[in-house]
């Protein structure tokens, strides 16, 4: 299972591997543009992949915001606070 060996993963290690799956010919990743989009993001901020990538796949899908409860994500993102 790949998901608690990022969970304990450095950041660097985390884009790392995003970016050679992004770049592997042999896989079809759905909205890469999104995915590459978040990715930019996730570097550039404290939030995790995660938000990064709900953020960005909602702005992709015409949404005029996100919320969230998460400090970080708010922060860094562009999110917006829950409430």
């Amino acid at each position: 299972m790949v998901a608690p060996v990022l969970l304990r993963s450095a950041k660097s290690e985390i884009i790392l591997v995003l970016e050679t799956l992004l770049q592997t010919r042999e896989l079809k990743i759905e909205n890469a543009d999104v995915v590459w989009q978040a990715l930019r993001l996730f570097s550039d901020s404290k939030a995790d992949f995660a938000d990064c990538l709900i953020e960005r796949s909602a702005i992709a899908a015409g949404c005029d915001h996100v919320v969230s409860f998460d400090s970080k994500a708010i922060k860094t993102t562009g999110m917006r606070a829950v409430g």
